[in-house]
């Protein structure tokens, strides 16, 4: 999320406006919140506190509930629900998502407390259930970003050296896809341990990585300098929002990254508004089942091998992602990405206990496939394959207006 977003309260006595990315967006089921609300719940979205922003109103904000669990912050004059967590203290902000104005940018990624829910409360849309918190292994005040810098400062080696990243033939796939050439420059956005960095710069002018996790880059700076590559450039920070000029370069991919980002919508617009007229998109992902209860199984899973994981993405996601962005896809590849799950697993690092779970609920999705990835046995070992999807938009003319997709 790039634009500023605005909210209030019924009565317009209430105003505020967030600056800066989401971190999460969950439904609650809790039965304090059922009654808060008079319905299934509440529905709210964390930004950093530093990104929020009361513009007026405060001294009509009342909050009950303290020491009872989150808060439940609202309008004293209209009643409208408008905070919740900690507020007012705390590193984060929560706040209720019919508060804003218009769209966010973000969607619902879980649904927590759910064994609490009302017998007559149906969850029908696919995503992640939890049984109460959103995770129990996510220190307090932790954000989406601290999470990713967690687990993957702890899978550099791993993940770098994992057959399936280091994939000569799906690099080239990508770099192929893509359509590089010699005069081109590269943006890679999550650039993880820089292979794909790598990858195209043995076929473009220049080549960016961009990444959050320090010892990440370390890995990217290493394989560069292994290959002798010097047409490589790497930055440190945050991609909401990139910290690069409008049309900056001619091709900005991204790489198994899009289902660890809270708000991907946010991610592919800021990818568009850094490639050049003429340039294009590319998104490489694993993708989730379109059938949405074996996609929620896969959720569940995965939320519990990674913690940083937010949401694997249908194919039909993905596209539909495209469009909101004001891309149109042109190009798309698939492939299958084999993996075996003592491999996986060795390169995870879930919450202590969480491997046994995992374990145990790989072998029920055998009978079934439960996670729509062709799950099979092959003596002691259990096999299965992502599917991948590359999609690559089509250029977009010189001097159309860029604007309102955005």
């Amino acid at each position: 999320m790039t634009d500023v977003v605005t909210g209030g309260c019924l009565c317009g006595g209430v105003r505020f406006e967030v600056r800066g990315p989401f971190i999460r967006a969950g439904h609650c089921h809790c039965s304090r919140c059922r009654r808060h609300s008079g319905t299934t719940g509440l529905m709210q979205a964390r930004v950093r506190r530093e990104h929020f922003h009361l513009l007026r109103g405060a001294e009509l904000v009342r909050v009950y509930g303290r020491g009872e669990g989150a808060v439940k912050a609202f309008c004293w004059v209209c009643g409208s629900s408008l905070f919740g967590g900690t507020w007012p203290e705390g590193p984060q902000v929560s706040i209720r998502m019919g508060a804003f104005d218009g769209d966010p940018g973000i969607r619902l990624q879980f649904h927590t407390f759910v064994d609490s829910k009302a017998p007559w409360d149906e969850i029908n849309d696919g995503l992640p259930r939890h049984p109460g918190e959103w995770r129990r292994d996510a220190p307090e005040g932790a954000s989406h970003r601290d999470l990713i810098v967690d687990q993957f400062t702890k899978q550099a080696l791993p993940f770098s050296t994992a057959p399936g990243i280091r994939d000569e033939e799906a690099l080239g796939l990508l770099v192929e896809a893509s359509g590089a050439g010699p005069d081109d420059t590269v943006l890679d956005v999550a650039c993880g341990p820089g292979h794909v960095v790598c990858a195209f710069a043995r076929v473009v002018r220049q080549a960016t990585g961009i990444d959050v996790t320090p010892a990440m880059l370390e890995r990217g700076r290493a394989l560069a300098a292994a290959r002798g590559l010097a047409n490589v450039a790497w930055h440190l920070s945050d991609v909401l929002p990139l910290p690069f000029p409008d049309a900056a370069f001619s091709i900005v991919v991204s790489r198994f990254a899009f289902h660890h980002f809270p708000d991907p919508l946010a991610v592919l617009r800021e990818m568009r508004r850094v490639a050049a007229p003429g340039g294009r998109v590319v998104v490489a992902d694993l993708t989730a089942a379109p059938d949405p209860a074996r996609a929620a199984a896969f959720h569940r899973m995965e939320v519990l091998r990674d913690p940083s994981h937010v949401r694997a993405l249908t194919r039909a996601d993905l596209e539909a992602l495209f469009a909101a962005a004001g891309l149109v896809v042109a190009g798309e590849r698939r492939y299958r990405l084999e993996a075996d799950l003592d491999d996986v697993l060795s390169r995870s690092f879930p919450a202590p206990g969480d491997e046994a779970r995992i374990r145990a609920m790989w072998e029920a999705a055998l009978a079934d496939d439960g996670f729509g990835l062709g799950a099979r046995r092959e003596g002691e070992r259990i096999r299965f394959a992502y599917p991948v999807v590359v999609l690559v938009s089509r250029p977009e003319p010189v001097g159309v207006a860029r604007d309102a997709a955005r």
